[in-house]
């Protein structure tokens, strides 16, 4: 019984959408406060210079990423959902004041942080020259039972 919960919980995976990096616009927020208030690094930039992406800023584009695991908790409850995670692209492709604006809970929001601070982009650019921008990232933990599927 228990390897069988085991196999269940291990075949969990973590599916990432940048929110599909061609959708950042849309998913652009406003001032960057956290609902959750959960965070990794503070931008040292002024937010005046933080640019939406939109008419002559090219989106920010994923070059790196980790992969981020389930929780030991949620992976014992067998728990799934999606963290949503602002962040700030740096002019050197570098995430900051990475924060969950949307979290799950049962250690899911901690996986996504640890994940994504790791991630690498090649920056937004603006008339040639890279800028920082706002971005969203959603990161949909679910567990794919291989029984389920035949």
């Amino acid at each position: 019984m228990m390897r069988t919960n085991t196999r269940f919980a291990a075949a969990g995976l973590a599916v990432i959408s940048l929110v599909a990096i061609s959708h950042l616009t849309a998913q652009s927020i406003g001032n960057g406060d956290s609902a959750a208030g959960t965070s990794q690094q503070v931008a040292d930039i002024p937010a005046d210079q933080i640019r939406k992406i939109a008419g002559s800023v090219s989106p920010p584009l994923l070059v790196s990423k980790v992969e981020p695991r389930f929780s030991d908790e949620a992976r014992a409850e067998k728990f799934m959902g999606t963290v949503v995670v602002a962040i700030i692209v740096d002019t050197n492709g570098v995430p900051q004041n990475v924060h969950v604006i949307r979290g799950v809970g049962h250690g899911l929001d901690e996986k996504a942080l640890e994940a994504i601070t790791q991630y690498r982009f090649r920056p937004a650019m603006e008339n040639g020259k890279p800028v920082p921008v706002r971005v969203n990232i959603k990161v949909n933990f679910q567990i794919k039972d291989k029984s389920a599927a035949q």
